[in-house]
């Protein structure tokens, strides 16, 4: 049982992280999508 609430609360994490990057893509908000990311993240 504790393996798969893990599981459930893993996958509402991930869900969460992806509804926020969707939501500051849409709203053209770039912290947002940078939140999202190492201080350190290099990206082209």
């Amino acid at each position: 049982m504790a393996v798969e609430a893990n599981k459930k609360n893993d996958e509402a994490a991930i869900q969460g992280l992806l509804d926020d990057c969707i939501r500051s893509l849409r709203d053209k908000n770039i912290e947002g999508v940078m939140s999202l990311y190492a201080q350190e993240v290099v990206s082209f």
